[in-house]
């Protein structure tokens, strides 16, 4: 696995871990909190029933955080061993 695989995999599981894998803890921390209120926002909204569609934003942001952290890896300049 690559460096920026890793970072995907990371971020998926948990929005902002391949950042801060990547060196970017700031970013990731970032990423971890504006994950985080969405999704309380997203949970307060569906308070009438609709509980799955959290479950889809939390995934939707994962996602999204994994795409990222894929994209900062990728653009690092690759060190010659």
């Amino acid at each position: 696995m690559t460096r920026s695989h890793i970072a995907f995999v990371l971020s998926f599981v948990l929005p902002g871990a391949g950042l801060c894998y990547a060196g970017h803890c700031g970013w990731a921390l970032l990423n971890f909190a504006v994950a985080v209120v969405i999704t309380v926002l997203a949970w307060y909204s569906t308070l009438t029933g609709a509980h799955d569609s959290v479950l889809y934003v939390w995934l939707a942001l994962a996602a999204g955080s994994a795409g990222l952290a894929h994209a900062q890896t990728e653009d690092e300049p690759r060190k010659k061993e």
